[in-house]
């Protein structure tokens, strides 16, 4: 009867050493690879073991069988023993042990290591090293059995182990967290690049404002004030023969009977077919950010520019249609120069992300390194703050444009 208590302590302990070996088993299938690699690369000791035992599989899964069968034994053998301790038939033992094993050193240790496998993996990776260097001697007389009835029925070794891309971006989609959730989207879409062309994401011809060259600024301010665009074309006679491309901003500066020709770039022509990865390629040796899309007869049919990209990669824009170009309030208010950034951007749905500035003065100020004078202008992102009044201290009052 004295030793029941020796017994049921090393059926629990037997139970807990299972459960570590099938724990850290599952944990280390279950890491996210492309985030081992990334531990490997910065010399992280514990990534470095893990990475060799991947990389010889009989050795790893070796030293978890060996483990988990191991104890499994003792704690089916001391389950017994602590039965006749209390007087038990020893035929019952397996009823409770089976169940006991089943739900604390497996089920649960499995659950557990897929939900935090990084954890895992990485605090037992010292305990698997060394055991399996002691157990070197047995796991290579299997690992030997094992190639030579592989070698007797003809199976070839596997090969050497490679990320594919739907591997890596599975990898990416294993995280939980919102936050990582958004990640995510993003690297599926880097991922869909290659399999998108001009033609999926570019604006329509019929949805980008077009003008003759002989157009003036006033014909187009009247039509920005409708709708705004960030670029519009410009044709020479018939809407066919394109000429130019204005970006909006380059108008901030126009006479009312300027004609836009004078503003005008070059256009820089790409066909349909054309891959977004290329179009992304081109853009950075080209020095670009829009182009204009062709079909393959040379006919015009769309605009095509690196910001739409970049709100494709960031899942902001999906299929441009009409409902999908912005339409955005035309703003030309008279404002004091006391307004703080934060009622600025309630009032206009701005976005001035500037936390040290509190005023709209402060921050012409923190802009020009110097005191403004009338009729002084700066462009922060989408507006135009003028000064028309003055102060000892910045500026009184403020004339403010959406550009």
């Amino acid at each position: 009867m004295g030793n029941w208590v020796f017994f049921l302590l090393l059926t629990f302990i037997s139970i807990v050493i299972h459960g570590f070996f099938s724990m850290f088993e599952m944990a280390a299938v279950s890491f996210n690879r492309v985030r081992l690699q990334y531990f490997v690369s910065q010399n992280m000791h514990r990534a470095v073991w893990l990475q060799h035992l991947l990389d010889k599989p009989s050795r790893l899964f070796g030293t978890t069988l060996i483990g988990v069968n191991t104890f499994l034994q003792v704690g089916s053998e001391a389950s017994r023993r602590f039965y006749e301790s209390i007087n038990l038939p020893p035929e019952l033992a397996p009823v409770t042990q089976v169940l006991i094993v089943l739900i604390f050193a497996e089920l649960a240790p499995m659950f557990a290591a897929r939900r935090y496998s990084e954890h895992v993996a990485l605090l037992g990776i010292p305990v698997i090293i060394f055991v399996s260097k002691i157990l070197t001697p047995v796991i290579i007389i299997v690992n030997g059995i094992s190639f030579f009835f592989n070698w007797l029925f003809g199976k070839k070794s596997a090969g050497a182990f490679y990320l594919s891309k739907e591997e890596i971006q599975r990898a990416f989609e294993e995280s939980e967290t919102k936050s990582k959730q958004d990640v995510n989207v993003i690297m599926g879409n880097i991922f869909s690049l290659r399999n998108k062309y001009a033609k999926n994401i570019m604006i329509p011809l019929h949805l980008t404002p077009v003008f003759s060259s002989e157009a003036t600024f006033k014909e187009i301010r009247n039509s920005l004030s409708v709708k705004y665009f960030s670029y519009i074309l410009v044709y020479h006679r018939n809407e066919e023969n394109l000429v130019g491309v204005i970006q909006t901003r380059d108008l901030l500066k126009a006479q009312e009977s300027q004609k836009v020709a004078d503003f005008s770039k070059p256009p820089w022509f790409i066909t349909e077919n054309n891959s977004v990865v290329e179009i992304l390629k081109q853009f950075q040796r080209n020095n670009q950010n829009v182009a204009v899309v062709l079909d393959s007869t040379g006919k015009t049919l769309g605009l095509i520019t690196l910001d739409l990209i970049i709100e494709m990669l960031f899942g902001e824009v999906e299929v441009i249609d009409e409902q999908s170009i912005k339409t955005k309030r035309l703003v030309e208010r008279t404002l004091s120069g006391a307004m703080t950034i934060e009622e600025f951007n309630k009032q206009f749905q701005a976005h001035l992300n500037y936390p040290e500035i509190e005023t709209l003065s402060d921050l012409i100020n923190e802009i020009l390194k110097h005191h403004p004078s009338k009729g002084e202008s700066i462009l922060i992102d989408e507006y135009e703050f003028t000064v028309i009044e003055p102060s000892l201290l910045g500026a009184k009052t403020i004339i403010v444009k959406s550009i």
